[in-house]
């Protein structure tokens, strides 16, 4: 960035279709490969507790190989997707772009801390529930269905306190 280039733009550029749509191919085989390694390790125990208490090092390279093609395929359809040759690329891109471009997606990024607060406040909450074990699958729908209300709810918070507090600053007075 200091020489006044953009990185991404070298490595997301018009005319790479055939790597996408490889690193396509392998975004898609990755999950079933992530599953089955996690099959021969912990024996299919996806829900018990030895999946909970998963090494990452037994699933490190599964992990490092599909970071870095969600993030050349995320970047790609991004930076170059929209001028690509392929109409299908061009419309996956614009959908991507439409997705991560949406007002309430945009409106939790930009309190993105707040959010993040108040999802582990959440989870805690339900992670207590199933602990006690007496809570119908129903009520745990239902809780769940509902979980992005204080998402929203914290990030509204947050936007209203920083208005009063720039209201507060630019009429001189101190909080």
């Amino acid at each position: 960035m200091a020489t006044g280039r953009n990185p991404v733009r070298s490595v997301a550029r018009s005319g790479w279709e055939i790597i996408v749509y490889l690193a396509m191919a392998l975004f898609i085989f990755l999950a079933p490969v992530f599953l089955r390694v996690i099959d021969i390790i912990y024996g299919g125990d996806l829900h018990g507790s030895r999946f909970g208490l998963m090494s990452k090092n037994d699933v490190g390279p599964i992990y490092l190989a599909s970071f870095l093609v969600d993030a050349f395929l995320l970047t790609w359809l991004l930076v170059a997707g929209p001028s690509s040759k392929s109409g299908v690329l061009r419309i996956v891109s614009h959908g991507f772009a439409a997705v991560v471009t949406w007002k309430p997606f945009v409106f939790l990024g930009q309190h993105s801390l707040q959010v993040f607060s108040v999802h582990i406040f959440y989870i805690y909450i339900v992670a207590l529930m199933i602990g006690k074990g007496n809570v119908s699958e129903g009520y745990l729908a239902a809780f769940l269905l509902s979980s992005p209300v204080p998402m929203f709810l914290g990030a509204w918070l947050d936007g209203r306190w920083k208005n009063r507090n720039l209201g507060s600053a630019s009429s001189g007075l101190r909080t």
